[in-house]
């Protein structure tokens, strides 16, 4: 088993163990206090994971951002806007940038290949808060017209404050599904005919749902200090692995990072 396989593994089974071990820890717990508002600004790294052939996972060290007010939020890649809503539920309209291009020059196993781009996406999202979790629903189009296809995500969220019985610890593990469109797909995975080769053949991709699992934690350091991490791990469906350009059934993504609160 390669050791990206193990990592997966490992980072499965510790989502589960903090998943379990958070609802028994907070069985008892009221539900949590609404995210601080304001500004805040940081560093960190992200690693990516691409489940491409031949294209290993990269660090990237760069600065983090993060804006919460009344209505409009902005974090990391995505940025949304509250539209209707009150304390239990809101409509949102959504934009997020998405990482999914590549260069041919990434990997040997991409010779020959055009450059995939990476765009912006725009939707909108339905978010319901409830004692027992929180529940997520948005679509998003393709803005920029690289891809031109459609993105569907249902997610399902526990905030926790005080995780473990540490006050300044907070946990949000999740799940979810994620529905892609044959052009989404298609367009990061396939290969046209003119990209074929003697070991790589021509390839159309259909729409897939992928299952995804993650956590983040966050802890407060000091009044206005705090350090938080995201890990989450995405199946692929078999329209994606049956791709000739894609070696893995996963992928995996991890952020750290420091924050100060203005």
């Amino acid at each position: 088993m390669s050791d990206s396989r193990v990592m997966k593994h490992v980072y499965l089974l510790a989502v589960l163990v903090l998943l379990t071990s958070a609802v028994q820890a907070n069985q008892q717990e009221q539900k949590p206090k609404t995210e601080q508002t304001g500004l805040f600004v940081g560093a960190g790294l992200m690693i990516q994971d691409k489940p491409l052939k031949g294209v290993d996972a990269k660090v990237y060290p760069l600065p983090f951002y993060t804006y919460r007010g009344k209505a409009f939020s902005m974090r990391g890649l995505s940025a949304s806007y509250e539209v209707f809503g009150d304390e239990n539920w809101a409509i949102r309209g959504l934009a997020r940038f998405r990482t999914d291009g590549y260069d041919a020059d990434d990997s040997s196993d991409l010779d020959g290949m055009s450059d995939r781009r990476n765009s912006l996406d725009l939707g909108a999202e339905l978010w319901l808060e409830n004692p027992w979790g929180n529940v997520g629903l948005d679509c998003v189009i393709d803005a920029l017209g690289n891809h031109e296809g459609h993105e569907a995500r249902l997610s399902y969220v526990i905030p926790f404050r005080g995780a473990f019985g540490i006050k300044k610890l907070g946990l949000r593990p999740m799940l979810g599904l994620n529905w892609r469109s044959e052009n989404l797909n298609n367009y990061y995975y396939g290969v046209r005919a003119k990209e074929a080769t003697a070991s790589r053949t021509a390839y159309k991709s259909g729409s897939s749902v992928n299952p995804y699992a993650g956590v983040v934690l966050d802890y407060q350091l000091a009044e206005r200090w705090s350090i938080f991490s995201m890990f989450r791990n995405e199946w692929l469906g078999n329209e994606i692995t049956d791709s000739p350009i894609v070696d893995q059934d996963s992928k995996i993504s991890v952020i750290l990072g420091l924050l100060y609160r203005f």
